[in-house]
C-alpha cells in the first residue's frame, strides 16, 4: 500500500497511457495528503511533457481524467494558503508552491497536447481536439494567474504573448465560442470565456487586497462574468481594450484607435450584476462590519471598490496629495514589536503623553530635500548582506513609495506596521502598507500610508485590581495595580497627515486590546492611567487606539 513512496510510475512505466491505468494509479496515492499526492501528479506530468513518444489518444484523456479529479484538491490548496497567510509566512509559501507546480505541470502536458493536435490537425480527430485543449490550457494559465495575484505579483509580457497568441489562434479558426466541456462538474465553457476570465483575475490586481480578500472579490467576479463579450467593434459603453497581439491585457480605452488586434470588453453588464449584489448585501444586512480584532473591509466596500474599477463610467483616480519623485536609501523597520526594540533606547519629549505640539521635521513632500539628523542618529554601517536594500521612490505628506530591492525575505504583507527613515539619518515616519506589487522576483513596490511623523516607544501594563498583601508604592502608584509589561507607541497628536488626528493615541499589540480597557503608560516624566476609547485601525499584530487620561503622576 505504500508503493507510491518508492515511484509508483518507474516500477510501471507512466501511469497516464490510458484513462483506466490512470484511474488505478490515482485511487493508490495518498488521499489524506493533498500536496503528496500532487508531487506524484507532477512527476507523471513531468514524464508525459518530457517524452519523445508523441502522446496519443488514451494520453488525453488520461490527463483529462487527472485534471478533473485534482480539481477539488486546487481549491483545497488555495483556501489552505490564504487561511494560513495571517500565520506562519514558511507554510503558507510551501502550500502556494505546491498550488503552482501543480498548475505549472498541467500547463506543460496540455502545451505538449495541444502542439500534437495543431500539428495533426488534418486529422478530423486531432482537429476536434484543438478547441477543448485550448480552452484547457488557458484555464490552467488563469490558475497561473490567481496565484500569482494572490501574491501580488505580475505577469511578464512572455507570458501575455503567449495567453493572446492563444486566443488569436482560436479566433483565425473561428472556435473561440465553440461550447467545450470544461470538466470540474462545470457547466461547457469556451476558449473565449476562459480567456476573459484571466484578463479580469489580472484586473483585480491592484496590490490593496490580502490574499482572502482576492480569493473573495475573485469568486464574486468571475461567477458575474459568464455573458461577457469581446468584440472587433467599439461601442459607446467599451470601457477595456486588449491587443489580441500584444504583450499584456484589458487596459482602459483611452482612445478610440481601431485595429484588426484590437478586441473591445463591455464591462457594464458586470458591473450591472455587482450593484445588484451591492444592493442585495445592503438589504439583508450582510455587509456591516466586522468584528473589531479582525478589522478587514467589509464586503460591500470590497464590491464598491471592484464596482470602481471596472464599471465602463469610471474615471480612475489619482492621488489627492502632491507628490515629489525622490531617490534615497532608506533604514525600513517592520512590525510594531522590531519597531518598538529598535528605538527602546531613544526618548523624546514625544513619549510624554502631556507634551506639546509641536511643527512636523517631516516637512511638505514637494519642498526640500530629506530631513538632515535631528533626533535619532545616523545608522552605522552597511545593511547585513541578507537585508533587502530600500528605496524610496517618492513621497507625499501623507505617503511613500518604497521598493524593496532583493530576493530576501522582508516580512511585509498589507496592514503591516513600517517605520522608514533616510538612512543618512533623520527622523522616522510611521506608516502602514496600503499597496504591494512584485514587479519582478527581485523588486517589490510598496505603498505607504504614513500615519504618524512624531511618535515613541512607551512601556505599558494593564491596570489591575490592588492587592493589600503584595501593594507597595514607587512613583507614587502602587505597583500591584500594574499587570505585565508591553511595549507600544505613543502618537502625539496631531497624528495621521492625511486626515488629522487631534486626539492622543497608541499603537498596541493587537492581543493587548479591548475597548474600555485602563492601561498605565511609563512616560519618562510622568505615570499615567489612560483608557482606550475609539479603534481607528487594527490588523493582525498591532491595533491603532485613541486613549483618554484619567490620572497623571509625576516621577521622581
Amino acid at each position: 500500500m505504500f508503493r507510491f513512496l518508492t515511484g509508483l510510475s518507474s516500477e510501471r512505466g507512466n501511469p497516464l497511457q490510458t484513462q483506466k491505468s490512470a484511474s488505478v494509479w490515482f485511487r493508490q496515492l495518498p488521499a489524506a495528503d493533498p500536496i503528496g499526492r500532487q508531487l506524484e501528479v507532477i512527476r507523471a506530468l513531468d514524464e508525459v511533457t518530457q517524452a519523445t513518444k508523441r502522446p496519443d489518444f488514451a494520453c488525453v484523456a488520461a490527463i483529462r481524467y487527472l485534471d478533473a479529479e485534482l480539481g477539488a484538491d486546487r481549491s483545497q490548496l488555495v483556501t489552505q494558503y490564504v487561511e494560513s497567510f495571517g500565520g506562519r509566512l514558511a507554510v503558507a509559501d510551501r502550500i502556494w508552491k505546491a498550488a503552482y507546480d501543480i498548475s505549472q505541470g498541467f500547463i506543460g502536458a496540455y502545451r505538449k497536447l495541444l502542439t500534437e493536435a495543431t500539428e495533426a490537425s488534418g486529422e478530423a480527430r486531432w482537429k476536434r481536439e484543438i478547441a477543448p485543449l485550448t480552452a484547457r490550457l488557458i484555464h490552467h494559465l488563469g490558475v497561473d494567474a490567481k496565484l500569482r495575484v494572490l501574491k501580488s505579483e505580475r505577469w511578464i509580457p512572455q507570458k501575455w504573448v503567449e495567453l493572446n497568441h492563444l486566443y488569436r489562434r482560436a479566433v483565425d479558426r473561428r472556435i473561440e465560442r465553440v461550447a467545450v466541456d470544461a470538466g470540474e462538474a462545470t457547466p461547457p465553457t469556451t476558449i473565449e470565456q476562459e480567456y476573459i476570465a484571466v484578463l479580469i483575475t489580472h484586473l483585480v490586481n491592484t496590490g490593496t487586497l490580502a490574499p482572502a480578500q482576492v480569493d473573495w472579490v475573485l469568486s464574486q467576479t468571475l461567477a458575474r462574468s459568464h455573458g461577457l463579450e469581446l468584440s472587433d467593434a467599439a461601442s459607446a459603453t467599451t470601457a477595456f481594450i486588449v491587443d489580441i497581439d500584444g504583450k499584456r491585457g484589458l487596459v482602459r480605452r483611452a482612445t478610440p484607435d481601431p485595429g484588426h488586434t484590437l478586441r473591445y470588453l463591455d464591462t457594464g453588464p458586470l458591473s450591472a450584476e455587482i450593484e445588484r449584489a451591492i444592493a442585495a448585501m445592503k438589504a439583508s444586512g450582510d455587509g456591516e462590519r466586522q468584528s473589531a480584532r479582525c478589522f478587514e473591509p467589509a464586503r460591500i466596500t470590497m464590491l464598491e471598490k471592484l464596482r470602481a474599477m471596472i464599471s465602463p463610467d469610471t474615471v480612475p483616480n489619482v492621488s489627492r496629495e502632491p507628490r515629489a519623485d525622490v531617490s534615497y536609501e532608506a533604514d525600513v523597520r517592520v512590525g510594531l514589536a522590531r519597531i518598538c526594540a529598535h528605538l527602546a533606547n531613544v526618548q523624546a519629549p514625544d513619549a510624554e503623553l502631556g507634551g506639546e505640539r509641536r511643527k512636523s521635521p517631516f516637512g511638505p513632500a514637494n519642498v526640500g530635500p530629506v530631513p538632515a539628523a535631528s533626533r535619532f542618529p545616523k545608522t552605522g554601517g552597511p545593511p547585513p548582506e541578507d537585508a533587502p536594500r530600500w528605496i524610496v521612490q517618492n513621497r507625499s505628506n501623507s505617503g511613500l513609495r518604497v521598493s524593496a530591492l532583493g530576493s530576501a525575505r522582508h516580512g511585509l504583507t498589507l496592514g503591516s506596521l513600517v517605520a522608514v527613515r533616510s538612512r543618512d539619518g533623520g527622523d522616522w515616519a510611521l506608516g502602514v502598507v496600503r499597496r504591494m506589487v512584485r514587479s519582478t522576483s527581485e523588486k517589490i513596490d510598496v505603498g505607504v500610508g504614513v500615519i504618524a511623523l512624531r511618535f515613541a516607544t512607551i512601556a505599558l501594563h494593564a491596570k489591575q485590581h490592588a492587592r493589600e498583601d503584595m501593594g507597595f508604592v514607587v512613583d507614587g502608584v502602587d505597583v500591584s495595580t500594574m499587570g505585565p509589561r508591553f511595549d507600544g507607541l505613543y502618537l502625539p497628536p496631531p497624528s495621521r497627515p492625511s486626515k488629522p488626528l487631534s486626539e492622543r493615541s497608541l499603537v498596541i499589540p493587537t492581543t493587548e486590546h479591548a475597548a474600555g480597557r485602563t492601561i498605565v503608560a511609563m512616560a519618562p516624566r510622568a505615570i499615567y492611567t489612560v483608557v482606550l476609547r475609539e479603534l481607528l485601525e487594527s490588523h493582525g499584530e498591532w491595533s491603532w487606539t485613541t486613549v483618554e487620561i484619567i490620572d497623571q503622576t509625576p516621577r521622581n
